[in-house]
């Protein structure tokens, strides 16, 4: 979230949070082009927020989930809640009186789901198959055993990770305090993370205001729902895929498509791109996907074991959630 420095009411403030901090100064041709404070992380009870600072802008970033409990496995899908919270514990750990809400605009916001599978070794394999779930605008890259979606987007990116794993990295490190409890439970978790980046929040018109609860969760589930889609179940096994097909598109389309399917099996999907063009690429891939393919199906060449929906279905919202789950 960003504050724009109004120097006729905000001038104090900039003053204070200026406090002990060098000033950088940028030159060209042997003037002042840019100044700016280098940015300084303090600590509230444990956790972290950042506030940066120019002439003419306070940042504010940082997780308000830490900001509620002792980790941040869990939070709030309250934006302004959210926003308040990280204002308050901004002004309290450097002593000043940050400007109500109303003067802040929304920058970034992270939007995440925890799903419950059966075992941490079951969360790896969702991983090492969803790391193939790319396709079309859906660009995929792995890192540290985390998958990321549009990393380079101006618009969104998304990332899935093993949560258990993460939970008990940053309680070795001090940054988090989780029960045993609690970390024998998250080790069965599997995180997604959609970040709605600046771009999409300008052209959107989205702010404080407009992003409801509702609109949150419609937002994280349009990108949700490309990288795990809903009916990726419905074809358990290759031998019934072409029943499935013949039975929603008769026996010509239905064959047409499976035979489809066995080139990209047998070829891969650049060749078979390259040899159908996009639009047919598009109309047909779509028509396997509304049967149960995934875009990890295709991109594998074979009908994971791993299914989307095994996932979607079981979403997680509290620790007596993922204790009934178990």
């Amino acid at each position: 979230m960003v504050l724009e420095v109004d120097p006729t009411t905000h001038q104090g403030l900039v003053d204070r949070l200026a406090q002990d901090r060098d000033l950088c100064v940028k030159l060209k041709h042997g003037e002042v082009a840019t100044e700016w404070y280098p940015r300084e992380s303090k600590r509230s009870d444990s956790h972290q927020l950042q506030v940066g600072l120019t002439k003419n802008r306070i940042t504010l970033d940082g997780s308000p989930a830490r900001l509620f409990s002792d980790n941040n496995v869990f939070g709030s899908s309250d934006l302004q809640d959210c926003a308040r919270l990280m204002l308050r514990s901004a002004s309290l750990t450097h002593g000043v009186v940050m400007p109500p809400l109303s003067s802040w605009r929304l920058t970034r916001v992270d939007l995440t789901q925890n799903y419950a599978l059966a075992s941490a070794a079951e969360v790896r394999i969702a991983l090492g198959q969803l790391s193939k779930v790319a396709g079309g605008h859906l660009k995929a890259s792995t890192f540290k055993e985390s998958v990321y979606w549009n990393r380079n987007s101006p618009l969104w990116s998304a990332k899935a990770y093993d949560k258990g794993t993460h939970l008990t990295h940053m309680v070795k490190r001090g940054r988090a305090i989780a029960t045993d409890d609690q970390l024998a439970l998250s080790s069965r978790l599997l995180r997604l993370e959609v970040t709605i980046k600046n771009r999409l929040i300008k052209d959107g018109r989205l702010s404080f205001e407009t992003l409801t609860e509702e609109r949150l969760m419609s937002l994280f589930l349009e990108v949700a729902e490309k990288i795990l889609p809903a009916n990726a179940a419905e074809v358990p096994t290759e031998n019934l895929l072409a029943d499935a097909l013949i039975e929603r598109f008769g026996i010509r389309k239905g064959r047409a498509l499976f035979a489809f399917w066995c080139s990209v099996k047998s070829q891969g999907v650049e060749v078979v791109q390259e040899k159908f063009g996009r639009t047919q690429w598009f109309t047909r891939t779509r028509d396997l996907r509304s049967v149960g393919i995934s875009l990890g199906d295709l991109n594998a060449g074979t009908i994971l074991s791993f299914r989307p929906k095994s996932i979607v279905s079981r979403p997680v919202d509290s620790w007596e959630d993922l204790r009934r789950a178990a």
